[in-house]
Order: structure tokens, then sequence, then C-alpha cells
């Protein structure tokens, strides 16, 4: 008896954490979405199954964009006025997978750029 009051009371305990948790969904595409926490930074990551989220890109971002083939972030370093490109080869990412595993970049605006149409990037598509 003792046992399942325990495991009552962590069931209470993670729900009463999840629900402390002020989550601002600001836009999603597939497995994809860019998000705020409890007023944090952006975060663009993946979902698995739209309630579990895992960051692939956090900090200052600008915009996002899609296709069929890649994931592209475009952030704002701190204390910079340029643009950064971060890439993800969807086809290639999985929920369990590490940023470094995943994310390509990153690259400069010129590099993006001159890069996007041979690869096959996407443009910017949503901005923040």
């Amino acid at each position: 008896m003792r046992v399942a009051l325990g495991r009552g009371w962590w069931a209470v305990w993670l729900l009463f954490i999840l629900a402390a948790c002020d989550f601002e969904g600001l836009w999603e595409s597939g497995q994809y979405a860019v998000y705020r926490i409890d007023g944090g930074p952006l975060t663009a990551g993946i979902t698995e199954d739209g309630s579990s989220f895992h960051a692939r890109v956090v900090g200052d971002i600008l915009g996002v964009g899609i296709n069929e083939t890649f994931f592209v972030v475009e952030t704002r370093p701190p204390d910079r006025d340029d643009s950064e490109f971060h890439v993800v080869e969807i086809s290639r990412d999985a929920f369990v997978l590490n940023v470094d595993e995943i994310v390509e970049g990153p690259y400069s605006e010129r590099v993006y750029e001159a890069e996007a149409a041979r690869h096959g990037w996407p443009r910017i598509g949503r901005r923040f």
C-alpha cells in the first residue's frame, strides 16, 4: 500500500511541475516548432508527440524556413548585427539526437546565400 501511495504522490508532483511551466508555441510545421518556455529565449526544436520538445537552436531567433528536406533557423549572435543560419537535414533527424549530432552551422549569411541553391536549403519563410 505504501508503494502505491508513493507512486501517486510522484504523479501529482509531476503534474504540478508541468502545470507551472508557461509554454508559448509560436510556430509549428510537421515535427518542428518554435516556442518559448517561462519567458526564456526562443527555442527551435523537434517535437515527438506535440508535447515533448528537444531543442535544436536556442537564442535570438529571427526566422525559420522549412521544406521537405531541410529545416533552417536564422539567429542573431550576441553583440553582432549580422545573421547566422543553422541547418537540419530532416531525414537524418530524430528526437533522441543531440544538437551537435544533427545541426549544421552556423553559417554566415554570405555562405548561406551562396550554398542554399546548391543544397536545396529553404528560404526563411516565417519571421519572429
